[in-house]
C-alpha cells in the first residue's frame, strides 16, 4: 500500500510505492510479457505465411501463362538451340530483366525463375518473406536462387535427354507439386530417393549436411509453423503439412511424378512406415521448433 508522508514544514504530502508493490507490478508485467510475446511471434509468422502464399499464387499464375504459350509443356532446356545452331543444356549470358539480375548462364533446374519472371515482372515474388535469404538471391548479378522456393525439376522438366512433361501427361494435375518452399532450388536433382529429397528440402535434421543443433531453421521447407506453401500443376496454391509434402506412392505418379530409386515396383512405403522419417530418424517432426 502506498504511504502518505507529511513534512515537518507542512509541505504537500508525497505519494510513493513500497518495494513490495514495485515487485508485484514487475511480476505482473513479466507474466503478461510471457503470455503475449509468443502470441505476437505466431502472429508475425502467420503474416509471413500469408505473404508467402500470395507469392505462390502469383508464381502459379505465371506458370499457367507459360504453359499456355508453350503447348502446355513445362520448361525445358534439354534441347535448347543457341544462336550458332548448337544444341546445349544451358545458355547465357542473360541480361537483367523482369525483376531478375543478370546471369552468365541459365539452366532449367537451378535458375527456373527465369522462365516465369516475364509473366510476373517482379523478382521480389521469388523471395519468401520467412527466410533470411533476401530478394538479392534473384535480383543480384549471377543470382543463386538458394533458400527460397524450389521447383519439381525431376518430376516435370526431368533430366537431359528426357522431354519435359506436358499437362496432358498428368492424371491429377491438382495433386502434382510444381513450386514450393524449399532449401535448394531444384529438389530432386540427382539420385531420386528420400535421403536426397530431405536434403534438398533442408529437412535432413539428423543426417547429412543439414543437421541443426536446435532442430528447425528458417530455410527449411516447413518454415511456416510446420507447413509448406505449394503451387500445384492446375494453378492453385495452398499450405500443406509434412505428411503431404513427403508423400510418395510410386514412380511417375502424383504428387512428385518422380522415378524413385528407393521405391519398390508396387509403390513406395507409406510415410507412416518410412525408415527415414520419425522420432530420432533423419527427419524427426518433433524437432520442428517455432
Amino acid at each position: 500500500m502506498s504511504k502518505t508522508r507529511t513534512g515537518a514544514s507542512g509541505m504537500r504530502p508525497r505519494i510513493a510505492f513500497t518495494l513490495i508493490e514495485l515487485l508485484v507490478v514487475i511480476a505482473i508485467i513479466a507474466i503478461l510479457a510471457a503470455i503475449l510475446f509468443p502470441v505476437f511471434a505466431q502472429a508475425r509468422q502467420k503474416a509471413r505465411q500469408t505473404a508467402c502464399l500470395s507469392n505462390c499464387k502469383q508464381i502459379a499464375t505465371g506458370v499457367m501463362m507459360y504453359l499456355q504459350d508453350y503447348d502446355e509443356t513445362f520448361h525445358d532446356t534439354n534441347n535448347y538451340v543457341d544462336s550458332t545452331g548448337a544444341t546445349v543444356s544451358s545458355f547465357g549470358p542473360v541480361p537483367a530483366a523482369n525483376g531478375l539480375g543478370a546471369r552468365t548462364t541459365i539452366n532449367a533446374y537451378t535458375y527456373w525463375p527465369w522462365y516465369y519472371a516475364p509473366y510476373i515482372k517482379s523478382g521480389d515474388v521469388f523471395d519468401c518473406p520467412a527466410t533470411n535469404a533476401g530478394a538479392t538471391n534473384v535480383t543480384s548479378t549471377n543470382w543463386n536462387n538458394q533458400d527460397n522456393y524450389g521447383y519439381n525439376y525431376d518430376g516435370l522438366t526431368r533430366d537431359v535427354g528426357t522431354p519435359a512433361r506436358a499437362l496432358a501427361e498428368l492424371d491429377r494435375p491438382a495433386d502434382v507439386f510444381v513450386i514450393f518452399d524449399s532449401g535448394d532450388p531444384d529438389p530432386v536433382s540427382g539420385t531420386n530417393n528420400m535421403t536426397n529429397l530431405l536434403e534438398a528440402l533442408d529437412l535432413n535434421l539428423n543426417c547429412g549436411s543439414n543437421q541443426f543443433s536446435n532442430g528447425y531453421n528458417d530455410l527449411a521447407a516447413l518454415r511456416h509453423m510446420g507447413r509448406s506453401n505449394m503451387v500445384f500443376a492446375d494453378g492453385h496454391a495452398k499450405s500443406i503439412d509434412y505428411k503431404k509434402l513427403l508423400e510418395r506412392y510410386g514412380d511417375n505418379v502424383a504428387p512428385w511424378m518422380i522415378a524413385w530409386s528407393d521405391c519398390p515396383t508396387a509403390g513406395c512405403t507409406p510415410l507412416a512406415n518410412e525408415p527415414l522419417v520419425g522420432a530420432g530418424k533423419c527427419f524427426d517432426p518433433t524437432l520442428l521448433k517455432f
